[in-house]
């Protein structure tokens, strides 16, 4: 199979699993409230854990895409979703529960990044246009499975299960990563890891007066 259509196939599995997991909270509130008795700020609480994650991790993870490459890092991380979506079926509290929400957040940080970067790395420019609307069509269609097939399978299926299908599913994507699409690691212009940079131009940017007048205002 030739290296962009790999890296399409694999990647986008990678971000279609990133958007089910956006959604799949909703899917899981009404099952949540009967089940353990959460309430709506406690629902709240989950759905903005797996965004805090999320958040926290852009910058590392960006500086790490750029001195390890996207096959590696998005792989790696996906394997922490993995977990997160099992304890999440594994939890019996709430406390369980924040935790296993917390590292599916922190896993699939860089799904849509990392793609479009291993994208980049493997096929022309001319092409990228397509792939990367396509790759954002595949993510989108995590998005309507959370809607009415979940609601269908949630009659057939205990919310644990489903949660486990998760975990399994985003193991299998992040070993397809690994071991099936390609990428280079990049440096700087005199040889050092480009995560050096990557940080080095982070603090210049929060050093910025401009930068701070532009976000809190």
């Amino acid at each position: 199979m030739h290296a962009t259509a790999r890296v399409f196939l694999f990647f986008s599995l990678g971000y279609f699993v990133s958007f089910v997991f956006r959604g799949l909270n909703i899917g899981f509130a009404v099952h949540l409230t009967n089940e353990l008795g959460l309430d709506a700020s406690d629902l709240g609480m989950l759905t903005s854990l797996y965004f805090l994650g999320f958040a926290l991790t852009q910058i590392p993870a960006g500086a790490a895409l750029d001195t390890w490459g996207p096959r590696r890092v998005n792989a790696s991380l996906m394997l922490i979703a993995a977990v997160g979506s099992l304890l999440f079926g594994l939890s019996y509290s709430l406390g369980g529960l924040m935790v296993g929400r917390f590292f599916v957040g922190v896993g699939v940080a860089v799904c849509l990044g990392a793609s479009l970067q291993a994208l980049a790395q493997v096929s022309s420019p001319r092409h990228l246009p397509f792939l990367y609307g396509a790759m954002v069509a595949v993510g989108g269609l995590g998005g309507v499975v959370v809607g009415t097939p979940l609601t269908a399978l949630l009659k057939w299926l205990p919310w644990r299960e489903v949660s486990f299908a998760m975990a399994a599913l985003t193991a299998t994507a992040a070993l397809a990563i690994w071991f099936g699409a390609v990428d280079a690691p990049m440096h700087d212009k005199r040889g050092r890891p480009a995560v050096l940079a990557q940080f080095r131009g982070t603090l210049e940017i929060f050093s910025s007066y401009r930068f701070w007048k532009l976000g809190l205002f």
